[in-house]
């Protein structure tokens, strides 16, 4: 999250893909006999990563309440 603060802080913005490319998230394909192109695995690392932001920001929310899953 510091990296998208500092982008934000500079007037820039992160994508979802650029940011699993700095943390070092990677998707792995479920079917390996059809090659996925550029376009489609940056939409399918772009929800991953939204998916785990939200997990997160859940999990930290949960801790602040004092919520424990």
């Amino acid at each position: 999250m510091r990296t998208k603060r500092r982008a934000e802080a500079n007037g820039e913005k992160v994508n979802n893909y650029a940011l699993a490319k700095q943390v070092g998230i990677e998707v792995e394909q479920r079917n390996t006999e059809e090659e996925w192109d550029i376009a489609y695995k940056r939409r399918v690392v772009s929800v991953a990563v939204s998916r785990k932001k939200k997990v997160a920001v859940d999990a930290i929310s949960n801790v602040v309440k004092g919520v424990f899953l």
